[in-house]
């Protein structure tokens, strides 16, 4: 890893890990940094995930993972996969645009 400061290495209250600005991670690139945090081969993770090594390089590349191809990589390496919402402009502005408005695609 080429990260070395104290950042990379921050963990929450919880004692959990915290990436630094992980809204840029994908999953691909936070699974890979995970797994190499804790010292897990691809070909390791991969007999105890059940999941081919080879779909294993293809998701730490970018490649789209389903739910389940997620859920058993992060058990395997002991985490939980985590998906939130996160709002691009502040909540009063999306409540005031949203007033009056009707949802698309969908007859009433």
């Amino acid at each position: 890893m080429d990260e070395s400061d104290e950042a990379y290495h921050r963990i929450d209250a919880g004692g959990c890990w915290v990436p630094p600005n992980r809204a840029a991670w994908g999953p691909g690139e936070t699974l890979r940094r995970l797994r190499e945090m804790c010292g897990v081969s691809q070909s390791e993770l991969a007999w105890r995930s059940g999941v081919d090594q080879a779909d294993i390089s293809r998701v730490e590349g970018g490649a789209g993972a389903g739910w389940r191809t997620l859920a058993r990589l992060a058990e395997a390496l002991e985490c939980d996969v985590v998906f939130h919402l996160r709002p691009r402009r502040p909540l009063d502005v999306l409540v005031a645009a949203g007033r009056g408005s009707r949802r698309r695609g969908r007859s009433g």
